[in-house]
């Protein structure tokens, strides 16, 4: 679960030093293939000055400098007329609360190094990310994509948890739920095709080195077929419509089942992650209406509405901010049904949140806060609060007794999610 951290200091002093010397420094690169420095600067595109603008209101900050009232003549001054601040002097200046800080305000920033309207293309930057990424992961907290704007992908932050970085195949995590239909889509021929043709395009030889010592040529392709088979035989329907063994990726890609083609493009990706590659097969997924999206290892969902950190931040109720993001984070992680349930358990929390007045009497205090006086606002919301009260009471969704309504697949549960966050968030937004 991903919890709220407010004036929580759990990134170290050491990890803050660390990242400080790969912005200051560099990150040094030694393969067996060639040997650089890359350095990439954290305001990206910008200048330091506009970059910390977006963050923090230099206006009415002070300056260090006497001869300046604000921060933001100071830093001009320094960074632009005389250009005499140290390297990446702003992750030391107290004024930031970057070195002593809460670690949201840490992770924000770094955040913003990476959005996608601020970082320059042309640099490497996302070997930057994935060793920021190493290094906060040893303190608890990691980067992971959010969304996208224009096709590039954003960041936002939450907490680590090891089974991320995990891979386990999207057949075999949501096996139960493909078995019970709850998950359920076809792939077609032409989609496939491209599929294959994404994969190729991306493949790459290269030597390992096996048990024994011994150089060998393998691929990214081959690496597919050999990490899947630590999970099951891989296999695919051949001429006589018998379901065979296979080492073919095309094969594979054209005649297996549309789960274990998922399971081809997480192995790919994980063993060379490239965002080209992802965000091609992302607009495939989007194009013909595939409601997944490849993230790193996982493959996530893609229904559903978007909730950025600054929403469930503005949450004053602890319990239901920390019930609102374990569905958002079960939702991410495709867990439809898991996720289901505790935003349900988030909207009970949400009719009890006036606690000295009963939970009819609060609820109507929510409705009518929304309403503001307007009848009209007044019925249909009530209306809407009684509705999703008797769903989460018909059906399976916090409730298992043999009586209930099962969810029949991936896209009622999707309907019933957005259909209770859409509520909930149109209060959130009257309540803070």
């Amino acid at each position: 679960m991903t919890k709220y951290i407010e004036n929580t200091n759990r990134i170290s002093g050491i990890t803050k030093r660390e990242i400080f010397e790969v912005f200051k420094c560099g990150i040094h690169i030694n393969d067996s293939f060639y040997e650089e420095t890359i350095v990439y600067p954290y305001y990206g595109i910008l200048s330091e000055l506009d970059f910390l603008s977006k963050l923090y209101p230099l206006d009415t900050m002070e300056s260090y400098d006497s001869r300046f009232k604000t921060a933001k003549e100071d830093i001009f001054q320094h960074t632009v007329n005389n250009d005499d601040y140290p390297t990446c002097w702003v992750f030391e200046d107290d004024r930031f609360k970057l070195k002593n800080g809460p670690d949201k305000i840490y992770l924000d920033f770094i955040c913003m190094v990476f959005n996608p309207e601020i970082r320059d293309e042309e640099k490497k930057w996302d070997i930057f990310l994935n060793r920021i990424n190493d290094l906060l992961k040893k303190d608890g907290y990691c980067l992971y994509v959010s969304g996208q704007i224009s096709g590039h992908n954003k960041f936002s932050w939450k907490t680590y948890n090891q089974e991320d970085d995990i891979f386990i195949p999207f057949s075999i995590k949501h096996r139960n739920e493909i078995i019970d239909k709850a998950i359920k889509f076809s792939m077609k021929l032409s989609i496939r095709q491209q599929i294959l043709g994404i994969i190729k395009k991306h493949d790459m030889s290269y030597e390992d080195i096996s048990d024994d010592g011994s150089n060998y040529k393998t691929s990214f392709t081959e690496d597919i077929f050999k990490e899947l088979s630590t999970f099951y035989v891989p296999s695919c329907y051949n001429e006589n419509g018998q379901y065979v063994r296979t080492d073919n990726i095309d094969s594979f890609i054209m005649h297996t089942s549309p789960y274990c083609v998922l399971d081809a493009i997480q192995c790919f990706n994980s063993n060379m992650i490239s965002n080209d590659f992802e965000n091609t097969i992302n607009a495939v997924f989007k194009a013909n209406n595939i409601p997944y999206l490849l993230n790193g290892k996982i493959i996530e969902t893609s229904i559903g509405i978007a909730i950025t950190e600054d929403i469930v931040s503005s949450i004053n109720e602890n319990g239901l901010r920390a019930l609102l993001e374990e569905a958002i984070n079960y939702r991410n992680k495709g867990e439809l049904d898991i996720a289901t349930e505790k935003l349900w358990d988030a909207f009970e929390r949400l009719k009890t949140y006036y606690p000295s007045l009963s939970k009819k009497d609060s609820t109507k205090k929510i409705i009518l806060s929304i309403s503001e006086s307007n009848d009209n606002y007044f019925q249909l919301l009530d209306t809407e609060f009684l509705a999703l009260t008797q769903i989460g009471n018909s059906f399976r969704i916090r409730h298992h007794e043999t009586n209930k309504i099962n969810i029949q697949n991936a896209f009622l549960y999707e309907y019933f999610f957005n259909r209770c966050l859409s509520l909930i968030l149109l209060s959130i937004n009257y309540l803070s």
